[in-house]
This record gives structure tokens, sequence and C-alpha cells, in this order.
């Protein structure tokens, strides 16, 4: 059996419902009529006008209506907010709704977000939706459950604004504590959502066309006996064995090499569903430092990679600021020439070490928020560590990588986007050998939605060099749409050109970053958006059973990548690859 280089695509949707029963609300809300809510956020003042309207046709008689413009770099930047002057005690279920309507916006609607959480850093939320607001008056119900306790006066209810300009109309809100014993699900909830989630969705259609056109290509096989006559009616099995797209996730050696049914089955999610993977913390440099036993690790965990054709990325070789770096490194930032020849010496060795065995590095990474070795050497420095990672290893891709890219919150035009494009476009002026760009994609409740997704990969496709998400994981606090958002992502990046794969940030709650956003629980079991993935991965591939025509051969559609060719029945056959997707079968006598 042959193995040959190959690619494809299709999409599968799936629509989200909710239960919706009645439940008797007390009379007394603990929360009543927008009276309590002010404005609040940091673009507040600068790109918002409120105002109080009347309201006619409602239960309620006055609404706010709240005014943006522009586009506020957060959804948060602009809100309504109200304080909870009461306590909540753990286990309590609770009910909040508000009506909302678009009085204008950019859109067919308009877009507003509800989340009821700790007014303190780390922001714990008890409840959080994002919600379409069409012309109409809609009613939004949030049910939720708290988990744990909140004193008086620590929780604010925030109605979140800071959506590209709009004018919307918020009115009639309640927040009620719902008898005890009463669960959420049994609540009608307001489905949350987000731009482009519909089935029919324009760039949905479109998507699925360039995928075809761009994932799949035409494969033949002829099959012929010892005297070169055509074999009619001669089935013949043709398997994707390997995607040229790169399907992957990342994970960690210690468990990789632990002797536990977990690990075991852990092992067998790598192999059987990936053919990419990272290292999560193995190599980076301050970990390194503080426990070398991390190379055997690696060291170890290799060969079963290779073996398994499944490729392996190392992340990361710089993480430029003093916090991500070893103390020996941060004692010499007072000595630039001492800490460029150790951030120098560093890069040669680690890709020398692993010279032929890793296929990827991330060479620079969150180049943003991390700036302290830039500030002593010098931009020109990144250039330096791109090229000595060449001369290392020739063969190995070279990545920069930065999150807040793609995971914009909606926005194509921040200050960390502007900023990661002018700087590829440094390095890559000065000669940097860079041949990929890394958009992480750790995605929370700020959504970005597909089209504009896909806006910012035409953005950065401009420079002709590959796109990776590579770090991707889905945290909402709703399952439903952390399974429909993670499908859409995978669909725009499948469907882009300039995309080559994309990257999970883990896989399984027993060993996940955000356990929340895992595809497995930790008992195994998939979660939805687990299953969202998994229907994906099953609808591209290719398995078929073709048969001959009268003229020997047969032609299929199949997805880029590796194929086993197989034919049926037959002792003794010989497969010889032919140019541009063609291949033969010599039936031996």
């Amino acid at each position: 059996m042959r193995f040959v280089r190959w690619m494809t695509v299709m999409v599968v949707t799936a629509a989200i419902a909710t239960g919706s029963h009645a439940v008797e609300l007390p009379e007394q809300p603990i929360l009543s009529g927008m009276e309590a809510f002010k404005p609040s956020g940091s673009a507040a003042e600068q790109m918002a006008q409120f105002t109080e309207v009347n309201v006619a046709g409602q239960t309620f008689t006055s609404a706010i209506q709240a005014r943006i413009s522009g586009s506020p770099a957060n959804r948060w930047d602009v809100m309504l907010q109200a304080p909870l002057g009461e306590a909540v005690p753990p286990g309590a279920t609770y009910l909040a709704r508000f009506w909302v309507r678009a009085a204008e916006a950019m859109a067919e609607s308009g877009m507003v977000g509800l989340a009821i959480e700790l007014n303190r850093d780390p922001w714990t939320k008890l409840a959080e939706g994002q919600y379409n607001a069409p012309r109409e008056w809609t009613l939004v119900q949030l049910p939720f459950q708290a988990k744990q306790a909140f004193d008086a006066g620590t929780v604010n209810v925030n109605l979140r604004l800071g959506y590209p300009s709009q004018t919307l109309e918020i009115g009639g809100f309640e927040l009620v504590r719902l008898p005890d014993g009463t669960s959420p699900q049994s609540v009608a909830r307001t489905a949350n959502t987000y731009r482009g989630m519909e089935a029919d969705a324009p760039w949905r259609a479109e998507a699925m066309e360039r995928i075809d056109r761009i994932r799949k290509a035409n494969l033949t096989v002829s099959v012929r006996d010892s005297a070169g006559k055509p074999v009619a009616g001669q089935a013949v099995r043709v398997r994707l064995t390997r995607h040229q797209f790169r399907f992957g996730s990342a994970v960690d050696g210690r468990l990789m090499l632990a002797e536990t049914a977990d690990a075991e089955q852990y092992r067998a999610v790598v192999e059987s569903s990936f053919n990419t993977v990272v290292y999560e913390n193995d190599l980076k440099w301050n970990l390194l430092e503080a426990d070398p036993r991390r190379y055997d690790i690696v060291d170890q965990t290799l060969p079963w990679f290779a073996e398994r054709n499944i490729d392996v990325r190392g992340h990361v070789l710089i993480w430029p600021a003093f916090r991500w770096l070893p103390p020996k490194v941060v004692a010499l930032k007072d000595d630039p020439a001492a800490l460029w020849a150790a951030v120098n010496e560093h890069v040669t060795a680690l890709v020398t070490r692993y010279r032929g065995k890793l296929k990827e590095w991330d060479v620079l990474n969150e180049p943003f928020t991390n700036r302290d070795l830039e500030n002593i050497l010098g931009r020109e420095a990144f250039v330096d560590w791109f090229k000595l990672a060449r001369a290392a290893d020739p063969e190995a891709k070279l990545f920069i990588n930065d999150f807040g890219i793609l995971a914009s919150g909606n926005r194509i035009d921040t200050e960390h986007q502007k900023h990661y494009e002018e700087l590829i476009e440094f390095l890559l002026s000065k000669g940097a050998p860079i041949d990929g760009i890394g958009m992480q994609g750790h995605f929370g409740s700020a959504v970005t939605d597909p089209p504009t997704m896909l806006a910012i990969l035409d953005r950065f496709g401009r420079f002709g060099v590959p796109i990776r998400i590579t770090e991707l994981d889905a945290n909402m606090l709703d399952p439903a749409i952390r399974a429909s958002f993670l499908r859409d992502v995978f669909i725009v990046c499948f469907s882009h050109p300039s995309v080559d794969g994309v990257l999970q940030w883990g896989f399984w709650e027993g060993r996940h970053w955000l356990p929340d956003a895992a595809l497995y629980t930790r008992t195994w079991d998939l979660r939805r958006n687990g299953q969202a993935w998994k229907s994906l991965m099953a609808e591209w591939t290719t398995d078929q059973i073709v048969v001959t025509g009268p003229d020997g051969s047969a032609t299929i559609r199949g997805f880029l990548g590796d194929y086993a060719i197989e034919i049926a029945g037959v002792q003794q056959a010989t497969l010889l690859p032919l140019a541009g997707g063609q291949f033969e079968f010599i039936l031996d006598e």
C-alpha cells in the first residue's frame, strides 16, 4: 500500500435550541426598571450619548436610549451599570430580563451584552450573554444560578453596549430571585448569538464554496492487467490518512509519558485526532531553566510522535518579557551586550538541539504586551533571532505569534492588530525569514463574528505568508454558543486560502488551562463543543470505494493530504503514482 500527497472540505451546522417553560415569578424583583442604571466604561463619555425616551405599547413607559458612535475597543467600554445591593447566596437561582430594540444599527440588528459579575478583579461572572437587538422590541431572558456566595455591594449588573455604531433602546429591566430549587434549565432562555451564527448566513455558503475549491482536488485511479488492458468493474478504496491542513493541539509532555488510564486515553485521542502538536510548556525557556528534566520529557516523547507521522512545533524560543525569562537572564538587564549574547545563544542552542526533530518554532511570542527585550535591544534583535533560528535549522518553519489579533472582540483596527501588522512588515523588510504568522485565538465572551474574522485574515493574508491559528479555545459560559462558535471558527479558517492550520490549546478538561473550554470532560465524555469539532472532522475526510468504468478508471474529489489507495480482492498489484493526481494499478499475473 502506498501513500501519496493530496487535499478537501465540507461543513456541518447545528441549530441552537433552548427549553422554554413557564415559571411563577416573585411579585417584588430585586432590581426593577432602568432608574438604577448609570453610564459606565472607559469610552462611555467620549463615544456614547444617553437619553430617556418615551415608549408606547409596552408594559414600561420609558427607556434609556444609548447612541454609540464609532467602534469602542471592547464591549465593556460602553455600558449601563447598576449595582446589586443585596448579597448573593450560593445555589440561588435568578432571572434577569429586559426589553431591547435597535433604533439604528450598521447591520440589520444591533447587539447588546449582559454580564452580571463581581465588580473587581478577577471579575467573576455569575451570568453572561450576548444578544441580537432587532428593530422591533424584543424580550431578553437570562436565568442563572450562583455557584458561589457574593457579599452585598460586590456585584454589578452590566448592559454592554460597546459595539460599532448603533443606537439601542433598553427598558423594562428586572432581576428576580426564583424560588429555591428552581433549575435555570426550567426557565425560558433567550439564545445567545453573534452575527453570522445563522445557518443561512451568507458567509457560510461562500465558505463552503471556497472549501470545495481550495481544500479538494480530483484523484483518478486506473486499473490495468499485466498486458496493459483496462480492467472494468474493479473496486478501489481511496482513503485519506493525513490532512494537508494542520489540525492539531497543545499537549502536555508529562502526561504523554504517564502510565495511567487517563494518559492512555490522552495518547489515543492525540494519535487519532491530530497531525500536528505543540508542547504547551515543556520548551519555554524559564521553565526549562527551572526544571531541566523537561529536556528529557521532550526527548522521550518525540520518537512517539515521529512513529505516528505527527509533526511537532516548538513553543517558544523568545517570550520577550522579564517575567517569562530565566532569572539569570533578567540579571543581565543592565548589560545590553551580555543580554544580547545570552538570548542569541539560547536561540541557537535550542534550535540546534532539536534540528530535524521539530518542524516549526514560535520564534517570537506576544511582542505587543512583552517589550522588555525590545526596549533594551531594539527591534533589530528580533531579526537576529529569526536569522539565527534559520541558520540552526534551515528546514524548520519559523513563526511570529501573538494574541488579540483574530480574537479581537469583533474589532478590525485595534492598536494590537496595527502593531502586529507593522511589526511583521518591519521584520520582512529587514530580511527576517518568517514562514508563518501565528494568531492565538483565545476566545472568551468577546466573540469575533465570522465575517469580521474573514476580514482580519484577508488583512494579514496580504503578506503572502501562511497564517496559523496556534492556540484556539472557546470559553463562553453558554455551552451552546461555545459549540456553535468553535464550529464556525474552524469553518472560517478552513475556508480561507491564507490559513494552513488550526491548533487547539488543549482538548481534555483534566489538562487544560481553561477547563470549561475543553472538548472532553474529566471523565472523557464529549461536550457539545467536542461533538461539533468531531462532526466537522468526520465531514472533512475522504474514504470512498469506487468502481472502475469501461476504460478501467474512476475519479473522485477528495481532501488534500496523504492517501492510502487499496484494490479489493486482488492478491498482487503494483500502484504507480502518476502526475496530476493520477494513479495506476498494474495487476500482476
